[in-house]
């Protein structure tokens, strides 16, 4: 009986060299295929898999973007056209934009660039990611950090037509 006594003990123990975080959900943000509108007009967007052979890929900075989309890892699985993955969101839209490249963006991107268009039909089985602002707790009442706080919040507030609610 005393193991017992001491194992409930133990997992009551808070280590405090690992600290804690504050989680606060901002939005979701989905995902879509976009293209260039010069490379393309609403007639001769991309409607089938092989459509898109005409079209150089590009695969997201950020692999989990992509994670479970069952569309997605067939189209790269029958593509035989040419693809990149980039490295960073800038990157990716500036191919987007700038050459004749199909890319997966944030559906909020069609608000920032008037040049692209999103192609329906592909990945509708992407999932909407949740934007969290973490903050360590033992800065939480920090005012340079709470005036951070404010800046972003209002930031997404501002901007909630862009997000997935």
């Amino acid at each position: 009986m005393p193991g017992k006594l001491q194992l409930a003990a133990a997992a009551r123990q808070v280590d405090r060299s690992i600290p804690t975080y504050r989680f606060e959900r901002l939005g979701r943000i989905g995902h879509a295929l976009f293209i260039s509108s010069r490379y393309s007009r609403s007639v001769t967007l991309p409607v089938e898999s092989l459509d898109l052979h005409n079209f150089m890929l590009v695969v997201p900075w950020d692999e989990e973007i992509l994670a479970g989309s069952r569309k997605w890892a067939s189209i790269m699985a029958e593509h035989q056209g040419g693809t990149t993955r980039v490295k960073s969101y800038n990157l990716s839209r500036g191919l987007v934009v700038g050459g004749a490249c199909i890319g997966v963006l944030p559906d909020y991107s069609r608000k920032l660039e008037r040049n692209i268009l999103p192609v329906p039909g592909f990945l509708d089985d992407l999932e909407e990611k949740d934007v969290y602002l973490v903050i360590k707790t033992k800065l939480v009442r920090n005012p340079q950090v709470l005036e951070i706080r404010r800046l972003i919040k209002k930031s997404f507030f501002d901007k909630k037509d862009w997000l997935v609610r």
